[in-house]
């Protein structure tokens, strides 16, 4: 069991990681599209909401995530 445990410290916070890494890289690959495509006006607003809302909402998912991993640890 003690190979299962070690794993599981592990994986939690590099998967935490992993989707970070992904929903930022994500982001950047959207915007980088759009200025390629479309006027300057437009990806002014769309930035906003790609470097706030989209930020802030991450960072919600990935507090929220966070406390139930130390949840269970607690446990």
């Amino acid at each position: 069991m003690l190979p299962f445990k070690i794993l599981d410290y592990v994986i939690r916070p590099v998967s935490l990681c992993f989707r970070m890494f992904g929903n930022v890289l994500g982001a950047v690959i959207i915007m980088e599209l759009v200025y390629f495509a479309l006027p300057a006006v437009l990806p002014a607003f769309l930035s906003i909401y790609f470097d706030l809302f989209d930020g802030i909402l991450q960072a919600y998912v990935f507090v929220f995530l966070t406390s139930i991993y130390i949840g269970e640890a607690i446990e």
